[in-house]
């Protein structure tokens, strides 16, 4: 049986997956349905050259830029969602989103202080988001990405 092997740009992007993942080998090898093995290989630098990480180095801020894209985007469409039923799901993908998002930019994604608002402060918090989300959403769409 040959081993299997795989591009370098194959191997960038199992790389920003594994940055998505906070570093979890496991769940970055079931995502991409590689051997876990291949993956921890990577991740500690073995059969990787320069070439793999320039590319991750490259498509590391856009791939974030995308997330938070995609956030916005799904921020925007809850509004609409809320007489449906899915709401849930829309909230869940949001979170995977943001968190993947802040990852990626090396952000914590964790509360590590907590400070408590007021009533007024809370409300004038939302208006704000809201009126950002309004923003965003009456901007016209950027174009597509060129591949």
């Amino acid at each position: 049986m040959s081993k299997r092997s795989y591009s370098d740009e194959q191997k960038a992007n199992a790389l920003l997956a594994l940055d998505a993942n906070g570093g979890n080998v496991l769940a970055t090898a079931r995502q991409l349905g590689l051997p876990w093995g291949t993956v921890n290989d990577w991740k500690a630098g073995r059969g990787t050259v320069a070439a793999v990480m320039e590319i991750h180095d490259v498509q590391r801020p856009p791939l974030a830029d995308r997330l938070e894209e995609l956030a916005h985007q799904l921020i925007d469409c809850i509004p609409a969602k809320l007489d449906e039923a899915p709401l849930r799901e829309v909230a869940a993908a949001l979170n995977v989103a943001a968190e993947k998002m802040r990852l990626l930019r090396e952000q914590a994604t964790a509360i590590e202080r907590y400070e408590p608002l007021s009533d007024e402060q809370r409300a004038g918090r939302l208006a704000e988001l809201l009126d950002a989300g309004r923003e965003r959403r009456d901007r016209p769409a950027p174009p597509p990405a060129l591949n």
